[in-house]
C-alpha cells in the first residue's frame, strides 16, 4: 500500500465566475486538465502529479450561496490515482452566520490517460 502524501493548498473562489481554485503551494510545471465531471478539472504537472483543482459552479455543486463561498475557513482534498480511475473527496468549511458548516463533494472518473498512481491529502496550513 502506498503512504499519502501531504501537501499544502491555497485557494480562490471567484464569485463572478462562480469557481473555486485549489493548487499546490509549491512551483510546478503544468502538463494536462482532466475533467472529472461537468464541474471539476484536476490538472496535472510534467510528472504526471496532480496539482490543482478548478470546481466551476461552485455555489450550485455545493448547493451553499455565492456569498458564504467568499467565507472558507478550510479544505481538504483526498485525491486519488489509481490504475482505474482518478479521485477527489473535498471537505470545504465555511462559515455561515458564525458557525461552521462542511460542505462535501466527491467526484471521479476513469484513469484512461493512463496517470500514475498517486496517493495524496491537500490542506491548507
Amino acid at each position: 500500500m502506498l503512504e499519502n502524501k501531504i501537501f499544502e493548498v491555497e485557494y480562490e473562489y471567484d464569485g463572478d465566475a462562480d469557481a473555486i481554485f485549489i493548487k499546490k503551494k509549491i512551483d510546478y510545471k503544468y502538463k494536462i486538465s482532466v475533467e472529472l465531471n461537468n464541474n471539476i478539472i484536476m490538472d496535472f504537472d510534467k510528472k504526471s502529479k496532480p496539482v490543482a483543482i478548478e470546481i466551476l459552479n461552485a455555489s450550485t455543486v455545493l448547493a451553499i450561496d455565492k456569498c458564504s463561498l467568499k467565507n472558507i475557513t478550510d479544505l481538504k482534498l483526498t485525491v486519488i490515482v489509481n490504475k482505474d480511475i482518478i479521485c477527489v473527496d473535498v471537505k470545504i468549511i465555511v462559515n455561515v452566520h458564525n458557525k461552521k458548516n462542511e460542505l462535501s463533494l466527491y467526484s471521479s472518473t476513469t484513469n484512461d490517460m493512463s496517470m500514475p498512481v498517486f496517493p495524496a491529502e491537500l490542506a491548507t496550513a
